[in-house]
């Protein structure tokens, strides 16, 4: 099943940051990358890709962290200060796009992994997705 759905909505552990997106989350990525799985705290992240001017914060105000990336680029992630949930990220080098966490979503079942980035830095135990693209890098 493809998800085409015009719009999602979703929020954070504790309730304190939600938001709505009038996108779809068709664009459904998973990355390997060493900041990933340090963000997640597992093998990898996670995200929807989404144009940043349909993203809105409904309720609450993140608390952002940047930082250098190894591909040269900086990422900014959004965090709740509240109960430490990443509910978004920005690269420099896809201005314009924001990438919201799946796990945040109200409804992550629907999402169909569209690739994996960053494969030749995930982990030798976890687990790849076989039938979705898998990228050395991004």
């Amino acid at each position: 099943m493809k998800n085409k759905q015009t719009g999602f909505n979703g929020q954070c552990l504790c309730g304190n940051i939600k938001y709505e997106a009038r996108a779809t989350s068709e664009n459904f990525y998973q990355c390997s990358c060493r900041d990933c799985q340090y963000i997640s705290g597992g093998l990898a992240s996670s995200f929807v890709a989404i144009p940043a001017k349909t993203f809105v914060l409904m309720q609450g105000e993140t608390a952002p962290y940047t930082k250098l990336t190894d591909s040269g680029n900086t990422a900014t992630r959004h965090f709740c200060a509240n109960c430490g949930t990443q509910v978004y990220s920005q690269v420099s080098s896809r201005a314009g796009v924001s990438f919201v966490k799946a796990g945040t979503m109200n409804m992550p079942e629907t999402l169909k992994l569209k690739a994996q980035l960053w494969c030749s830095s995930a982990q030798p135990w976890a687990l790849l997705d076989a039938k979705a693209p898998q990228l050395k890098k991004n």
